[in-house]
């Protein structure tokens, strides 16, 4: 399988296990994984070149038409996981000043890794053949 598709699917793995990761962890208000926080969109972009990169031939990277949209694609999912990242950065901040104690989860950061190595697989998908 040529890497940028084994990149994608990785990628896409990834952002499916960090969604039920928590992305807040706080004894006021409960644990918040990827799904209760609304950050299932940036996994559904990720599948989406996640599966695309299952079709086709895959000793080759990606059609030369296929590139872009595959870097725009992870682009607006990368952009998505770091908006959801901050999202619960700035929950934790404001879960602090009640005087409560909130961490950003581990599903946050794992999101973020996610959606880029998603973007660097569709770079990758430029090369055409396995070397």
């Amino acid at each position: 399988m040529h890497l940028a598709r084994l990149t994608l699917v990785a990628s896409a793995a990834a952002a499916a296990v960090a969604l039920i990761l928590p992305f807040l962890d706080s004894p006021l208000i409960g644990d918040r994984n990827g799904l209760t926080a609304d950050a299932w969109p940036a996994a559904v972009l990720l599948a989406v070149t996640g599966v695309a990169a299952l079709l086709g031939d895959r000793r080759e990277g990606f059609p030369v038409a296929a590139v872009p949209a595959a870097a725009i694609i992870n682009g607006a999912a990368l952009v998505f996981s770091v908006a959801k990242l901050l999202d619960a950065l700035e929950a934790a901040d404001a879960l602090h000043g009640l005087g409560a104690a909130a961490a950003v989860g581990v599903g946050a950061w794992a999101l973020v890794a996610a959606a880029s190595v998603g973007l660097a697989g569709a770079a990758l998908a430029a090369s055409r053949t396995v070397r």
